[in-house]
């Protein structure tokens, strides 16, 4: 609890006072605690499953995992994300309007849920302090990587992955079969947590490091009395965070 009677996000979730049951993977890495499925972990691949250029330095894209059980325990049938037409989006989605959201429903419990692969980082003790959750974590084989500052141990670690897009244009390509070829522009974002007042300098030196022209936070500070995010901005004229002022 914060110092004005708001719970952090962050001590609810590790407390566990709100009757919700959390996979912590720094129990799970050593043993302890269930998953949320019975599948195994999924290793990284150990062949590439394509050449990526000198850029992309991280592991290839990840292998297909079956789907997790829903609630009652039985496997779900993956459900086909084909690529949809701009001509046929909004059929599209009526049609999954109907029967009070049935469609948007069964695409969101299709989803693959859980850590499947390592985060090492994450976990490091000299890394915990600095994840807002205790289990939502970086995978290390996408993870933003900051510049290392001498001296300071896991200083170039950030809860932040890098995402892949679809622009076609400058992209790498990797064949699956011979119907099926993915397109995709490496690092074409940057996925992070909301950062804490801890990570300020961490935050804006990644913004820096990784020449990000657009921050879209999808929080806000506070919802439903939970903070979810501490305020990253100077409310007026400038701050200095670590070596940044903004």
């Amino acid at each position: 609890m914060t110092s004005n009677g708001v719970y952090g996000e962050t001590s609810k979730l590790l407390n566990g006072d709100d009757g919700r049951h959390v996979m912590n993977p720094y129990d799970q890495m050593n043993g302890g605690g269930a998953t949320d499925s019975s599948f195994a972990l999924y290793p990284l691949p150990t062949q590439a499953l394509n050449h990526r250029s000198a850029s992309s330095t991280y592991a290839p894209l990840p292998v297909p995992v079956p789907s997790l059980p829903h609630n009652n325990n039985t496997a779900a049938s993956p459900l086909s994300h084909a690529a949809i037409p701009i001509s046929e989006l909004q059929h599209h989605i009526d049609r999954l309007r109907m029967n009070n959201n049935l469609g948007f429903q069964q695409e969101f419990e299709s989803i693959e849920t859980g850590q499947h692969f390592s985060w090492e980082n994450s976990s490091a003790d000299v890394n915990k302090h600095k994840n807002r959750y205790a289990n939502v974590v970086a995978y290390d084989h996408t993870r933003v990587m900051l510049s290392d500052v001498d001296g300071i141990p896991g200083s170039d670690y950030i809860n932040a992955n890098y995402i892949d897009g679809y622009d076609k244009v400058n992209c790498l390509f990797v064949v699956l079969d011979k119907k099926n070829i993915i397109f995709f522009q490496p690092k074409a974002y940057i996925a992070t947590q909301g950062p804490l007042a801890e990570t300020f300098a961490d935050f804006w030196r990644m913004i820096w490091e990784e020449g990000s022209a657009t921050i879209v936070m999808l929080t806000n500070l506070e919802e439903r009395a939970r903070i979810k995010c501490d305020q990253y901005w100077p409310t007026r004229g400038t701050s200095t965070y670590g070596d940044i002022q903004v």
